[in-house]
């Protein structure tokens, strides 16, 4: 694979050149940030640790709709600061969530999925174990051709993928793997949900075959509906992967399905009737889930104060524009 340096030289179009910190402040000033010279040496001081194209995702949802590139009047440095360290604080209580839930998944998939007998164990080694388990052109009773077409190809990409995962896996120097592979024998599911992704995890609860073992499992995770669970599980997955890599979720318009909480109505969901793009239908199941799994409501307590701890936060969260 080429990198660019070795593809032959071309004219770059609209190229952005470098900024120092002071142009980037002054870029602040321009978009009609007022800032008092302390604040400019506050601003410089954090984009010298923070960097500005990360940051410039928080100030969009700033900006005023009718002047673009221009921040909406009376928008001050302590707000953009503001969103940006609670997002973070959401972050690290999301990561606290997901580590409460992550290993209860584990446990329960390796403990479902395993039951069969002598070959349960091993069986999800099996391309058989998974969907789709029928010919593209038969689809299930009561769904059309076209629509099974669609969801039989993202099936087999998606069964696939975990069966490269899968292999990929065997092949790593965990001494836990080598432990069973040394004796000549296949690794049981109950030490591969320890070394596959939480998204690994994800992919075979979607697509796993046995849908009485699926049933099981959706009881012991708290959910009434299998489909929920599947997705529920992905969604899990989105919280880890959004957390671990510092993403923003203030403003974030939601382009996935989350799942719905199977204890609505039980919890302290303080935002009934919030556009379904809003984020805080992520936070939702997942303060649920949590609440569930630890029998109290700290979990969604502290989250739900964090984001209400200052109203343009709070404002961003409910009306996402990005």
């Amino acid at each position: 694979m080429a990198l660019p340096s070795d593809l032959p030289p071309r004219t770059l179009t609209n190229g952005k050149p470098w900024l120092s910190l002071e142009d980037q402040v002054s870029k602040f000033e321009q978009r009609g940030l007022d800032l008092t010279p302390d604040e400019r040496k506050q601003l410089e001081g954090f984009l010298a640790t923070q960097n500005y194209y990360r940051f410039s995702g928080y100030f969009k949802q700033l900006i005023d709709t009718a002047l673009p590139d221009t921040f909406r009047q009376g928008t001050t440095l302590e707000q953009l600061l503001a969103v940006y360290r609670i997002d973070s604080q959401i972050r690290l209580l999301i990561f606290q969530g997901v580590q409460v839930l992550e290993p209860i998944i584990r446990t329960r998939v390796a403990y479902r999925l395993a039951d069969g007998g002598v070959e349960g164990p091993t069986y999800y080694l099996k391309k058989k174990a998974y969907e789709p388990s029928r010919p593209s052109n038969n689809p299930p009773q009561g769904m059309g051709s076209k629509e099974w077409a669609r969801k039989h190809t993202g099936l087999v990409r998606t069964r696939d993928s975990l069966l490269h995962s899968i292999q990929e896996t065997l092949g790593r120097e965990e001494l836990y793997l080598r432990h069973f592979q040394q004796r000549e024998q296949d690794v049981p599911l109950w030490a591969m949900v320890e070394a596959l992704s939480l998204g690994d995890l994800s992919k075979m609860v979607s697509t796993w075959k046995n849908t009485n073992q699926i049933e099981r499992l959706m009881k012991d995770l708290g959910f009434r509906s299998a489909p929920e669970l599947r997705r529920a599980v992905g969604n899990v997955n989105f919280f880890r992967n959004l957390s671990a890599h510092h993403n923003r979720l203030w403003g974030r318009r939601l382009t996935r399905t989350v799942a719905l909480s199977p204890w609505k109505g039980n919890s302290l969901f303080p935002y009934e009737g919030a556009p379904t793009e809003s984020p805080l239908h992520i936070l939702r199941l997942l303060v649920d889930w949590v609440d569930f799994v630890q029998g109290n409501n700290d979990y969604s307590k502290r989250l739900w104060a964090t984001v209400q701890e200052e109203p343009i936060y709070e404002e961003g969260m409910k009306n996402p524009r990005l």
